[in-house]
């Protein structure tokens, strides 16, 4: 994502893309190197565990 953008539509899809690209791919050390999407599903099973 860079450079401008002539709308406001492809400003949003570049945004959203760029929100996919890190929920899905970056990989935090936060989170024991998963990426958000990953350590939400794990987050998720260990409560339905619980």
């Amino acid at each position: 994502m860079a450079g401008t953008f002539s709308t406001v539509e492809q400003l949003l899809r570049a945004l959203l893309g760029w929100v996919h690209q890190y929920n899905e791919h970056w990989l935090l050390e936060r989170h024991n190197f998963l990426s958000p999407s990953q350590a939400r599903r794990e987050l998720m099973q260990s409560k339905q565990a619980a």
